[in-house]
């Protein structure tokens, strides 16, 4: 539940999502064919000392690069609108989440903690955003592609390219999963902790049903910790 509060901002951004998507895509399909272009002047243009057939196949990568830069600055523009649209919405929905507590509730957090919360932790989710659109997401893709690019031209090599990937990939998932699942359980204590007041009772409710401390004061029979919650 509180992983799909966290996520439903970026339900208004499902039109750039896509798009991202898409230029990523494209851009994967420029950086793969470009070789090809390559290989073509090599064994066709200069081995057969065929000048048109080069310039022509020059011309086809030159137009692949452009189209290949367009598609970055696209994804980079949409990327980070979708993150720091990402960002806003998910400062709001703490903000709010913040208002609604009550004076007991503000005197067992520190306001620089809340601070901090609000502004720096936002602001890392919404780079590692960013970052993930743009770098992270990339990469399998281009490896994928490259399978299928090898498949596709019938050539030998395939297996060492399905190697090389496997190898890169295992060590990664061996090295960082426990990273990752001590990142996200981090993250997880941060969320917990913005979005789980409610069994902390209210300034009323201790009123009513609180009991005395030696100090006079009147406090909660027992108190969950923000984790518990």
């Amino acid at each position: 539940k509180t992983i799909g509060k966290l996520l439903s901002p970026l339900k208004k951004s499902i039109i750039p999502l896509f798009l991202i998507i898409a230029f990523l895509l494209i851009d994967v399909y420029c950086n793969l064919t470009l070789p090809k272009y390559t290989a073509d002047i090599v064994d066709i243009g200069i081995q057969n000392t065929d000048f048109d057939y080069i310039i022509s196949v020059g011309t086809m990568m030159m137009a692949m690069v452009l189209v290949g830069v367009l598609a970055t600055i696209g994804l980079s523009y949409f990327s980070s609108k979708v993150s720091a649209a990402y960002g806003r919405d998910l400062r709001k929905i703490s903000y709010d989440k913040i208002l609604k507590f009550s004076n007991f509730e503000l005197n067992k957090i520190s306001r620089a903690s809340l601070i901090t919360r609000n502004t720096n932790d936002v602001y890392q989710i919404q780079i590692f955003l960013g970052l993930f659109f743009t770098t992270i997401l990339f990469s399998p893709i281009l490896g994928i592609g490259s399978i299928l690019k090898a498949m596709e031209l019938g050539t030998n090599l395939l297996w060492i390219i399905a190697v090389t990937f496997a190898a890169a990939i295992i060590p990664f998932v061996i090295i960082f999963a426990p990273k990752i699942s001590v990142s996200v359980t981090s993250f997880t204590a941060i969320v917990f902790s913005i979005f789980a007041f409610t069994a902390t009772p209210k300034a009323t409710t201790l009123q009513l049903f609180g009991r005395v401390n030696p100090k006079g004061q009147r406090q909660a029979f027992h108190i969950y910790s923000m984790k518990q919650a």
